[in-house]
C-alpha cells in the first residue's frame, strides 16, 4: 500500500464574515458534520488510501455545501443527507482500481 492516498476529498466549510453566501452558512447539511464522519469512517475502512480535508472557499457558495474529489475531479453540489453514502460509494468505485 502506498502512502499517498488514492482519493483526496475536500469539503467547503468556509463560512464568510458580514452574512455573505457560504458554504458553511447557505447549506441543507452541515459540511463540518459531513466531514467528520466521512474521515472517521474512510480511515476506519481504507486507512491511508483516502484522505477527506477541509477546504477554504470553493467558489461554489450560491449552491449550498460543496465538495470536491481528488484526482477524479468529481463535484458535489447542493450536498444533502444522501451525499455521505454518494461520496462513499465513489470513493469505494476508485479504490478498486
Amino acid at each position: 500500500m502506498s502512502d499517498h492516498p488514492k482519493v483526496h476529498v475536500f469539503i467547503c466549510e468556509h463560512k464568510k464574515e458580514n452574512g455573505k453566501a457560504s458554504c458553511g452558512l447557505n447549506s441543507i447539511i452541515d459540511s463540518s458534520e459531513l466531514k467528520k464522519n466521512l474521515k472517521a469512517h474512510c480511515k476506519e475502512k481504507w486507512g491511508k488510501s483516502v484522505r477527506i480535508n477541509s477546504a477554504g472557499c470553493l467558489g461554489k457558495c450560491s449552491l449550498g455545501a460543496a465538495a470536491v474529489m481528488y484526482p477524479q475531479g468529481k463535484w458535489y453540489l447542493k450536498m444533502d443527507e444522501n451525499t455521505f453514502d454518494e461520496i462513499l460509494n465513489d470513493i469505494e468505485n476508485q479504490i478498486k482500481y
